[in-house]
């Protein structure tokens, strides 16, 4: 079985992600050898809280690219962002569609852990009005976010993304149990990584294992493999 991942933070010198060329390098290496066979980078963007890098992020995705296509001929790399959601993201969206999500309608979305299941609606309500689709990272870590609501996202076209570590236990009881409740009900669409270190990838394949043990093959394929195809990368082929 081969994984997708959709929102990972590989790129070095960009964002809180890979520090140095060899950490990203090394975080690639454990992807792959951890049956990592598609890739997004989706380093962070908000003009309002992180330095925007674009040349940072060509070279590095540049290093990146050619270091895969030597060593791992067979593994997909992709470039999006995670904007972290602000005013006015929804008109910077269309100035900017292809720097940011790759010449696709899908856009990997985060927000404060504290935001209002009403504030992620009307994003998501407003974005779909302009013709986006809305990818929303680690529905699990909003507070204020329930299971209800991650069904109302779900019902309003948002593609609704988990993280790894949450499957595992990483991120502590609370977020296990409320990800391991919305996978039984299939409220999640998308697990990725959110790597921003080598050993979250160990965490992805985990992840995978445990999910394939509880609910089988048919639950655990789309979430790592087919959905992140389908829905995200085969847009941009």
């Amino acid at each position: 079985m081969f994984l997708a991942d959709v929102h990972s933070h590989i790129l070095y010198g960009v964002d809180d992600g890979a520090k140095n060329k060899s950490v990203m390098l090394k975080m690639l290496d454990n992807a792959y050898a951890n049956g990592v066979r598609a890739i997004c980078v989706t380093p962070h963007y908000n003009p309002e809280l992180f330095e925007y890098n674009p040349k940072g992020e060509e070279k590095a995705f540049s290093e990146l690219l050619g270091y895969s296509k030597e060593k791992y001929p067979d593994l997909r790399l992709y470039r999006w962002n995670e904007i972290y959601v602000f005013s006015g993201v929804p008109s910077f969206l269309i100035e900017n569609k292809r720097e940011f999500i790759a010449g696709s309608n899908n856009v990997l979305i985060e927000f404060s852990v504290n935001v209002t299941f009403q504030d992620i609606a009307e994003t998501i309500l407003g974005m779909t009005s302009l013709g986006y689709k809305s990818v929303l990272a680690h529905v699990e870590r909003y507070k204020n976010i329930t299971r209800k609501n991650v069904a109302q996202l779900k019902q309003m076209g948002a593609v609704i993304t988990v993280n790894a570590e949450s499957v595992i236990g990483i991120n502590g009881w609370t977020a296990a149990r409320f990800v391991k409740g919305l996978i039984k009900r299939g409220l999640v669409s998308i697990v990725s990584s959110d790597a921003h270190t080598s050993e979250a990838y160990d965490s992805f394949s985990e992840a995978y294992r445990i999910v394939l043990k509880k609910h089988g093959d048919a639950v655990a394929e789309p979430l790592f493999w087919s959905n992140a195809n389908n829905l995200f990368i085969k847009e941009t082929e």
